[in-house]
Protein backbone atom coordinates (compact mmCIF):
# COMPACT_ATOMS: atom_id res chain seq x y z
CA UNK A 1 0.00 0.00 0.00
CA UNK A 2 0.92 3.63 -0.37
CA UNK A 3 2.31 5.94 2.31
CA UNK A 4 0.85 9.43 2.61
CA UNK A 5 2.09 12.02 5.11
CA UNK A 6 4.10 9.34 6.91
CA UNK A 7 1.13 6.97 7.32
CA UNK A 8 1.23 3.56 5.64
CA UNK A 9 -2.32 3.08 4.42
CA UNK A 10 -4.37 -0.09 4.75
CA UNK A 11 -7.33 -1.27 2.68
CA UNK A 12 -10.67 0.35 3.56
CA UNK A 13 -9.17 3.37 5.33
CA UNK A 14 -10.45 6.84 4.47
CA UNK A 15 -7.96 9.33 3.10
CA UNK A 16 -8.34 12.99 2.16
CA UNK A 17 -6.68 14.06 -1.07
CA UNK A 18 -6.55 17.86 -1.13
CA UNK A 19 -3.56 18.71 -3.30
CA UNK A 20 -3.96 16.71 -6.49
CA UNK A 21 -2.50 18.25 -9.67
CA UNK A 22 -5.94 17.77 -11.24
CA UNK A 23 -8.17 19.41 -8.62
CA UNK A 24 -11.26 17.47 -9.72
CA UNK A 25 -9.52 14.43 -8.22
CA UNK A 26 -9.44 15.98 -4.73
CA UNK A 27 -11.83 14.55 -2.16
CA UNK A 28 -12.30 11.74 0.35
CA UNK A 29 -11.38 8.25 -0.85
CA UNK A 30 -11.44 4.67 0.40
CA UNK A 31 -8.04 3.01 0.10
CA UNK A 32 -7.78 -0.18 -1.94
CA UNK A 33 -4.97 -2.28 -3.38
CA UNK A 34 -6.53 -1.49 -6.79
CA UNK A 35 -8.27 1.69 -7.86
CA UNK A 36 -9.41 3.83 -4.95
CA UNK A 37 -13.06 4.85 -4.83
CA UNK A 38 -14.64 7.98 -3.44
CA UNK A 39 -16.21 7.57 -0.02
CA UNK A 40 -19.95 6.91 -0.33
CA UNK A 41 -20.78 9.90 1.87
CA UNK A 42 -18.82 12.31 -0.36
CA UNK A 43 -19.24 10.86 -3.85
CA UNK A 44 -21.99 13.18 -5.08
CA UNK A 45 -22.63 16.90 -5.35
CA UNK A 46 -25.53 16.71 -2.90
CA UNK A 47 -23.21 15.19 -0.27
CA UNK A 48 -19.99 17.12 -0.91
CA UNK A 49 -21.25 20.68 -0.69
CA UNK A 50 -19.57 24.09 -0.35
CA UNK A 51 -18.21 24.48 3.16
CA UNK A 52 -18.01 20.75 3.87
CA UNK A 53 -15.47 20.12 6.62
CA UNK A 54 -13.54 17.18 8.00
CA UNK A 55 -10.81 16.27 10.47
CA UNK A 56 -7.53 14.50 9.70
CA UNK A 57 -6.57 12.09 12.45
CA UNK A 58 -3.06 10.93 11.50
CA UNK A 59 0.02 12.12 9.67
CA UNK A 60 3.48 13.53 10.17
CA UNK A 61 2.45 17.02 9.05
CA UNK A 62 -1.36 17.08 9.12
CA UNK A 63 -2.33 14.99 12.17
CA UNK A 64 -5.22 16.49 14.13
CA UNK A 65 -5.90 19.19 11.54
CA UNK A 66 -9.25 20.49 10.31
CA UNK A 67 -10.13 21.20 6.66
CA UNK A 68 -12.95 22.93 4.79
CA UNK A 69 -13.88 22.81 1.13
CA UNK A 70 -13.63 26.32 -0.32
CA UNK A 71 -15.19 25.55 -3.71
CA UNK A 72 -18.48 27.42 -4.14
CA UNK A 73 -21.41 26.82 -6.45
CA UNK A 74 -22.76 23.64 -7.95
CA UNK A 75 -20.43 20.65 -7.66
CA UNK A 76 -20.15 17.69 -9.97
CA UNK A 77 -17.84 15.24 -8.20
CA UNK A 78 -15.12 14.08 -10.56
CA UNK A 79 -15.56 17.11 -12.84
CA UNK A 80 -15.57 20.24 -10.65
CA UNK A 81 -12.16 21.39 -9.38
CA UNK A 82 -12.34 20.98 -5.59
CA UNK A 83 -10.27 23.24 -3.35
CA UNK A 84 -9.68 22.69 0.36
CA UNK A 85 -8.10 24.92 3.02
CA UNK A 86 -6.76 24.01 6.42
CA UNK A 87 -8.88 25.86 8.98
CA UNK A 88 -7.40 24.63 12.22
CA UNK A 89 -5.19 22.27 14.12
CA UNK A 90 -5.60 20.52 17.42
CA UNK A 91 -5.03 22.80 20.38
CA UNK A 92 -5.33 21.85 24.03
CA UNK A 93 -6.75 24.23 26.59
CA UNK A 94 -6.77 23.78 30.34
CA UNK A 95 -8.35 25.78 33.13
Amino acid sequence: MQTIDGVTLAANERVALVGQTTASQNGIYIVSSGAWTRSLDTDGGTELTPGAAFFVEEGTTYADSQWRMTTNGAIVVGTTALAFAQIGAAVSYSN
